[in-house]
């Protein structure tokens, strides 16, 4: 067929760059640092892994129009399945929420999400009991087995097995579910269930990489239609490492029905277009089209870590009350001037820039609510912060979009901090609306304005949902108590 070169260059090209490892490998060194030194911590910290694409190299290169990568970090505690997944999530939610930088956190089922500027961490608690790892379910209030590093273990051997060619071609199924997902509203399989899919299909490792990419199409065909589309029974797939575990018991027949029909229509144009290479360019992209993310990322990241070390210095500063302003104005200034050198030399890809940065300065909205003290925000002037605002004000209204609550939470501080009334109460309004966490600090502000109290009050009541007793609806309940018994 010949494509060899197209395949070569577009693994490249989907391949995370070596400056987004770093900056991962970093991420989570970091978090899993600070919990197994935490001293309100280290006595119930066992040991901490990275797991997920990461841990088995298949991940790919983050799109500059999708959300935020999934960083995966499991921790395992001192506890057994005796204990109550609910008090265990919320004892790790408390101590992530005492360093700044992971204050930004939230409960989920099985895990605590921190939103990090770039990259969505998942810390996953584990207990060992009966010398076998379980997941807790805060809540089904139930535990179940589990084992992330034997998947691992798994996947590096299956790749050992098929001439190391496994984790390529997993990458090219994620890069191609990725490029269907404007073929409606399609579920198609991720995770552990596309890679098991992957793995008890794979063609004859042999071949090279186009070949077994469409050896594998067709296995999953043959493996899979019949079942689906002639006696409407969806298959069974099953955890390598936990047999009983079907991977597929979630995923409804219509999209497995979908996920088979895509993959034939696929290999239809094909093999008609005697597969051509415009064709196979079509399902996957030009490489072209890839090579800007490569500068967008570098730029991305270099801006960032350039922003981290400084705001570093300004924490340091802050905290032992020996902060020269006149230090971090000149600071400030090479930062900009930096920036604006990078962003010169790519006026062809502004609207992507315009995204970065857009999570740069939220980034240092962030830093600011958490990090700096009410005084030096005031000394950089209000053009300063204005400024700022403007430009996120002007990329939202071309992305067509608004601000997020938690976002409004960042700028209400700076506007608090600024004497800006007005604006502070309606972020703090528009936090409500957007279902983001309402602390009592922030209400008790609103207290003393009658007009906002009284619409923060409207908010609320239309945003407490019944029989909701999660953090930000109880927050809510919270704060509506205060309001009312403070009114005139």
């Amino acid at each position: 067929m010949g494509n060899h070169q197209y395949f070569y260059d577009l693994l490249s090209n989907i391949e995370p760059s070596k400056s987004t490892k770093r900056y991962v490998s970093s991420l989570q060194k970091s978090l899993r640092s600070f919990l197994e030194s935490n001293e309100q911590y280290k006595h119930i910290h066992v040991d901490t892994f990275i797991s997920g694409s990461f841990a088995k190299n298949i991940a790919i290169r983050p799109s500059i129009d999708e959300d935020k990568q999934d960083v995966d970090i499991i921790i395992v505690v001192n506890y057994n399945k005796d204990s109550s997944p609910e008090y265990i999530l919320n004892e790790l939610k408390d101590i992530l929420s005492s360093q700044s930088k992971y204050k930004y956190n939230r409960l989920q089922s099985k895990s605590v999400g921190i939103d990090m500027a770039n990259y969505h961490v998942d810390v996953v608690p584990l207990v060992k009991d009966d010398d076998q790892f379980w997941i807790g379910d805060r809540k089904t209030n139930e535990w179940t087995l589990t084992d992330p590093k034997s998947h691992i273990k798994w996947s590096t051997t299956t790749n050992k097995s098929n001439e190391s060619k496994y984790t390529s071609l997993v990458k090219l199924f994620k890069w191609w579910r990725k490029n269907k997902k404007n073929s409606g509203n399609i579920k198609l399989p991720k995770g552990i269930l596309l890679e098991k899919i992957i793995a008890d299909n794979i063609g004859d490792s042999k071949y090279d990489i186009e070949n077994l990419l469409l050896t594998t199409f067709e296995n999953i065909v043959k493996a899979y239609k019949e079942n689906c589309a002639v006696y409407e029974i969806k298959p069974v797939i099953n955890d390598p490492i936990l047999q009983e575990n079907n991977l597929a018991g979630n995923y409804s027949l219509e999209d497995f029905k979908m996920f088979i029909e895509l993959i034939e229509q696929d290999l239809e144009k094909l093999k008609t277009s005697n597969f051509n290479i415009d064709i196979w360019k079509e399902l996957f992209g030009e490489k072209s089209a890839q090579s800007k993310e490569e500068i967008q990322e570098e730029y991305m990241l270099t801006v960032k870590r350039q922003m981290d070390d400084l705001l570093n210095e300004i924490v340091v500063k802050s905290q032992k009350l020996t902060l020269d302003v006149k230090e971090y104005e000149q600071k400030r200034k090479e930062l900009d001037d930096r920036e604006a050198n990078l962003s010169n030399r790519h006026k062809k890809i502004q609207d992507e820039l315009d995204e970065l940065k857009y999570d740069l300065y939220i980034d240092f909205f962030q830093e600011a609510k958490y990090s700096l003290p009410k005084e030096l925000i005031k000394s950089l002037g209000r053009e300063y912060w204005i400024q700022k605002i403007e430009i996120l004000e002007r990329i939202n209204r071309k992305k067509k979009r608004n601000f997020r609550g938690y976002e409004y939470s960042y700028l209400a501080e700076v506007y608090k901090a600024l004497e800006l009334n007005e604006k502070f109460y309606n972020s703090v309004c528009n936090m409500v609306k957007d279902n983001c966490y309402l602390s009592i600090f922030e209400v008790k502000d609103v207290i003393e304005k009658t007009p906002y109290r009284t619409t923060l009050i409207d908010y609320l009541k239309s945003a407490i949902k019944q029989d909701d007793y999660s953090n930000i609806n109880e927050s809510y309940r919270e704060a509506l108590e205060l309001l009312e018994k403070n009114r005139p």
